[in-house]
């Protein structure tokens, strides 16, 4: 098996909305390519001559996707339909985010590298890669010295400056300001003539389309920008800066970036008077004058957010390509704190309904559960209520509940009042006690998304299992024939197993044997072939 991996991005630039998706897609894509990946950059636009690395495209015929065990879709699509479509051609499909806080069906994850967001701004039930820890910034400002002599204001309004304010704050910053000006111009663009009339301009220096911009940031006594990405960057090099937001997307930026105290967020530019803006620049220069060239409180941009993320990503994805759990035990535990909130008792445990949640019950205790069974233990046990419902029906049962959740444990706990039944809130992988003791171990809802591999979960059951004792557990089944439908796919918040792979996994273990191997729709409360349910379930008995 190749163990590189292939990511495909799609995003797009335009004169209209700048070039920022594009310039973090290529910061990500350059270092996930240092990791040792695959990579490609597709563009949803006309070629251009821009860009001189073969590895990114022009994306020309809608009809053709490339091969790739990643898409990163970075152009603020949220429509669900449009990701149905994607899953066509990849599984694993992950989003830019900044200022939505939405994640479409269909996709498994999202990347917000901003300093407001936070893991908590999404649904628990994905993954979610957020905050400052994962800021985006071109290598060029990593290991860019400070320079002590600052001469000149940077300005620059991004990568094509779409509302037209260039010329309009070159004639404030001349007028009210006696520094030279370093205005900078992005490639995208277009009133080309303008430059040729700032260029005759012996205060103004032009540049168009720059390759290392870190250099000419650094030379600045301050900076009046855009509040994008570039932001992250002029903080990085720890240069005061007025900012101002060109569109409704920036403006949370701006307004978060102001609590640094070398940056003012002056407000959304159609409402940012001549007169104010004037008043921030000169307030702006007397602060800078009273510090005499000392360097400003520095609070530092995180600067390997790229790396970070670019090495998160690539142990994930190489973990799922391998069939290895893909979350830590404190992501079960956040979902499950979190959805033990719900109102009704099935959505604390993230059932269906109410009566999908009892036919299960149901199944499961006529599949197994008799008199012959002493000693019982339920991994994620949930609310307990499963427990409480034998015991009122077998009531000689030693039940023991392992729920990884605290506020699902706390739940069960408070419903025990008479101590029927004995529940831990641990991890399964964690808990050493009683071992050839338990007659039944069951196990249901909890393989479809966990931090336990199938090799652990069996091994473990049979550490603590008697001889003969019964293994009881679910998986959601990818081989369910809906599958075949091609509109039709796997819901990729899950894990899903091949009926093979789970054979194959228990055939090695001569110590196990299948008594029985069905499916269950929980629904219609009607037992199928493995072929036809969702979800497959399995009794399998310890031999010795």
């Amino acid at each position: 098996m190749d163990n590189k991996l292939k990511f495909i991005f799609y995003t797009s630039f335009s004169s209209k909305f700048g070039y920022g998706h594009f310039n973090r897609c290529k910061i990500l894509a350059d270092e996930l390519i240092l990791k040792g990946n695959n990579v490609e950059i597709y563009l949803l636009n006309k070629k251009t001559s821009l860009f001189k690395e073969n590895w990114i495209k022009f994306f020309s015929n809608k009809k053709k996707y490339p091969k790739a065990d990643v898409c990163i879709i970075d152009n603020y699509i949220y429509k669900d339909k449009f990701y149905l479509s994607l899953r066509k051609y990849y599984e694993s499909l992950i989003i830019f985010d900044d200022f939505k806080f939405k994640v479409p069906d269909n996709v498994m994850g999202v990347i917000n590298p901003n300093i407001y967001a936070n893991k908590t701004n999404y649904p628990k039930n994905i993954k979610v890669w957020a905050g400052k820890e994962y800021i985006l910034l071109k290598k060029e400002f990593k290991n860019n010295k400070q320079i002590k002599s600052r001469k000149n204001i940077f300005l620059c309004l991004g990568g094509s400056d779409p509302t037209l304010q260039m010329n309009r704050y070159i004639n404030i910053l001349l007028k009210n300001s006696s520094l030279k000006i370093n205005a900078v111009f992005g490639p995208g663009y277009k009133n080309l003539n303008d430059l040729e009339k700032w260029k005759k301009n012996k205060r103004v220096k032009v540049y168009f389309n720059v390759k290392k911009i870190s250099h000419i940031m650094a030379n600045s006594k301050y900076a009046l920008s855009s509040s994008g990405s570039m932001l992250y960057e002029l903080q990085a090099l720890n240069i005061p800066t007025l900012c101002i937001s060109l569109a409704k997307n920036q403006e949370l930026l701006g307004e978060s970036m102001s609590d640094y105290p070398n940056i003012d967020y002056l407000g959304f530019y159609k409402k940012l008077k001549n007169t104010d803006l004037i008043k921030a620049i000169k307030k702006k220069e007397n602060s800078i004058k009273k510090l005499k060239n000392k360097n400003l409180i520095n609070n530092k941009t995180n600067l390997d957010g790229s790396e970070k993320l670019a090495n998160e990503l690539t142990v994930f994805f190489k973990k799922m390509k391998k069939n290895i759990p893909l979350y830590e035990s404190s992501d079960i535990k956040d979902e499950y704190d979190q959805s033990a909130k719900a109102f009704h008792e099935f959505k604390k445990i993230r059932w269906g309904s109410k009566k999908s949640m009892l036919n299960r019950y149901n199944f499961f205790i006529s599949k197994v559960m008799t008199t012959q069974v002493n000693n019982w233990l339920d991994i994620g046990s949930g609310t307990g209520s499963l427990q409480l419902i034998i015991k009122n029906k077998f009531p000689k049962i030693n039940s023991i509940g392992l729920e990884i959740s605290k506020e699902l444990f706390l739940i069960s706990k408070k419903k025990n009042k008479n101590k029927i039944a004995k529940f831990y809130n641990i991890d399964f992988l964690k808990y050493k006690k009683k071992k050839n003791f338990f007659d039944l171990i069951s196990c249901v809802g909890v393989l479809s998304k966990t931090n336990i591999s199938l090799n652990d979960f069996i091994n473990k059951s049979y550490f603590h299992l008697k001889k003969n004792g019964i293994l009881f557990f679910d998986f959601k089944n990818k081989n369910w024939k809906k599958f075949n439908n091609k509109s039709f796919f796997p819901e990729v918040r899950h894990k899903w197993h091949e009926n093979k792979h789970i054979i194959e996994e228990i055939s090695k273990k001569k110590y196990f044997k299948i008594l029985e191997f069905v499916g269950f729709d929980p629904k219609l409360n009607k037992i199928m072939d493995c072929f036809s349910s969702h979800t497959n379930y399995l009794v399998i008995k310890k031999l010795r």
